[in-house]
C-alpha cells in the first residue's frame, strides 16, 4: 500500500482462473515502499511516469512489463496514473509456459497495447464477465507467448529506441549505424520478433501517448492529435477506432478519475520515462 493511502484508489478488483486483476489510480506523490511479488505479474500504467527502485537501481517503468515471481521493488508516482496489475495464476502460467517460466523482468511490446486497452475498457465499462475474462486471457496469453520467444537484446534495444524517441523516431539507417548492423538485418529481426515493421510500431507508441492524453488531460482532441504526431483529428480518430473500437471522445468519456492537467506538464514528465 502507498505510504499515504489518500493518494491511491483501488477502482476495480477482478479474479479469474487465469489471473487476479487490480485497477488502481495513483495521484502524483504516491510512494509505495519496497515489496515482493508472490506471483508473476503484468503491469501497465497510463499517465505517470512511475519510477521503480529495485536491486539493479532506479529506472523509469515502461508501460507494459512482465515481472517474475519474487520480484522486489519500490515505486514512486510522479504523475497521475492508472495502473493495471495482473497477477498470473501459477498453475496456469506453468502450463502456458511449458514449465519454462521467465525469471527476469521483460519489457513487452506495444503490439500488446490493443489487448491491454480491451481489458481496461472492459473493466471500466463493467462488461459481462465472459467478455472481460476473454480479453484478460487474450492479453496474458499474448504476453506469455512473447516472453517464451526470449527476444534478443537487440530487439529489446530497438523497442526502447522507438519508445524513448517516439516523437522523432530515428531512421533505420541511423539505427543500423548505431548498432553496427545492416538495415536489412535490423528490419528482419525486429519484424520476426514483434510481427510488425518498425514504422508500424512507432504508430502504436504514438497512439498510446494519445490515449494517455485523452485519459489524463482536457487538451482538445485536435491538439492531442497534433501533439502525438497525427496529421489531424480525423487521422487520430481513424487510428483509435481501428485499435480501440472507440472514437477519441468516447475513450475520453470512459476515463475514471480524470483530472485536468496542462499538456506541457504531461510531456515534461513523459521525458523522464
Amino acid at each position: 500500500m502507498p505510504r499515504d493511502a489518500g493518494l491511491a484508489s483501488l477502482l476495480h478488483l477482478v479474479e479469474t482462473d487465469v489471473a487476479i486483476l487490480r485497477h488502481a489510480h495513483y495521484q502524483p506523490g504516491a510512494s509505495i515502499s519496497s515489496h515482493r511479488h508472490d506471483r508473476a505479474s503484468l503491469v501497465y500504467g497510463v499517465g505517470g511516469p512511475c519510477f521503480e527502485r529495485n536491486a539493479l537501481g532506479p529506472l523509469a517503468r515502461r508501460r507494459l512489463t512482465f515481472l517474475p515471481d519474487g520480484h522486489e521493488h519500490a515505486l514512486e508516482h510522479r504523475g497521475a496514473a492508472h495502473v493495471l496489475a495482473i497477477e498470473i495464476a501459477p498453475k496456469w502460467l506453468l502450463q502456458a509456459c511449458g514449465g519454462h517460466i521467465p525469471d527476469q523482468i521483460l519489457p513487452l511490446p506495444a503490439t500488446l497495447y490493443d489487448l491491454v486497452w480491451d481489458v481496461m475498457l472492459n473493466v471500466v465499462g463493467r462488461a459481462p464477465p465472459a467478455a472481460l475474462n476473454a480479453s484478460l486471457l487474450a492479453l496474458v496469453q499474448a504476453a506469455v507467448d512473447f516472453a517464451r520467444k526470449s527476444p534478443s537484446p537487440l530487439v529489446i534495444a530497438l523497442m526502447e529506441e522507438l519508445h524513448v524517441h517516439w516523437k522523432d523516431v530515428p531512421s533505420v539507417a541511423r539505427l543500423a549505424q548505431k548498432y553496427s548492423l545492416s538495415a536489412q538485418y535490423i528490419c528482419r529481426v525486429f519484424k520476426r520478433t514483434t510481427g510488425i515493421a518498425m514504422q508500424q510500431y512507432g504508430l502504436l507508441v504514438r497512439l498510446d501517448h494519445a490515449r494517455a492524453l485523452l485519459w489524463g488531460s482536457d487538451l482538445p482532441i485536435a491538439d492531442v492529435a497534433a501533439e502525438t504526431g497525427f496529421a489531424d483529428q480525423s487521422h487520430l480518430t481513424r487510428a483509435l477506432a481501428e485499435h480501440s473500437a472507440r472514437t477519441p471522445l468516447r475513450l475520453r468519456s470512459a476515463a475514471p478519475c480524470r483530472k485536468s492537467i496542462h499538456p506541457a506538464a504531461y510531456f515534461a514528465l513523459a521525458l523522464e520515462r
